[in-house]
């Protein structure tokens, strides 16, 4: 009998259950009350700077099941975009 197969198809199944381990791990730590890396914050504050997508994808932060710090601040911008909406509009009646 062959076992050498076996061993080799055994050890790429053990490889990819460590990788698929270690990307819930990572995902994990995104979704909950971990540190938030570099590059994540990198990326949110990259969408958040595109006019209209930054309103939809600040939405989804905030009412997502992601880690607190990150709804908290979704809400504080989206607050903060309201508030100046409402100002610009009261501006632009006062002013007319």
């Amino acid at each position: 009998m062959n076992h050498g197969n076996y061993d080799s198809q055994r050890t790429m199944v053990e490889a990819e259950s460590r990788k698929m381990d270690a990307d819930y791990r990572a995902q994990k730590s995104f979704l909950n009350d971990e540190d938030v890396s570099f590059g994540a914050w990198l990326g949110i504050l990259l969408l958040i700077a595109i006019p209209f997508i930054n309103i939809i994808f600040l939405i989804a932060l905030a009412t997502g099941e992601r880690n607190e710090s990150l709804k908290n601040f979704a809400k504080a911008a989206l607050l903060i975009i309201v508030v100046g909406f409402i100002l610009a509009t009261i501006y632009n009646m006062v002013t007319l």
